[in-house]
């Protein structure tokens, strides 16, 4: 089996994360909108910034094919935030 369908990609996991900013922020009994407001407007520069979510051989799962101690890193860095937005909101 080949390892990137295995293996979570960074556009995948970031879109997650997106999904869960819009999915807290639209919580009646979520707290700090403000603080998230401001974390996901940095977020989506970040991902803007980096091309995330850029088309297919611009985007940064392609640029870090051959880099994949650097890709492993955003996933885990991608994670933590994915988990922070979920601890938020349970």
């Amino acid at each position: 089996m080949d390892q990137e369908t295995t293996e979570p990609n960074i556009f995948a996991v970031a879109n997650l994360c997106s999904d869960l900013f819009t999915e807290y922020l639209a919580c009646p009994a979520s707290t700090q909108k403000d603080v998230t407001e401001e974390l996901r407007s940095r977020f989506n520069l970040w991902a803007a910034y980096t091309g995330v979510f850029a088309s297919p051989g611009t985007s940064l799962d392609d640029r870090l094919i051959f880099h994949e101690d650097v890709k492993r890193m955003v996933l885990k860095l991608l994670h933590m935030v994915q988990r922070n937005i979920q601890s938020g909101m349970y």
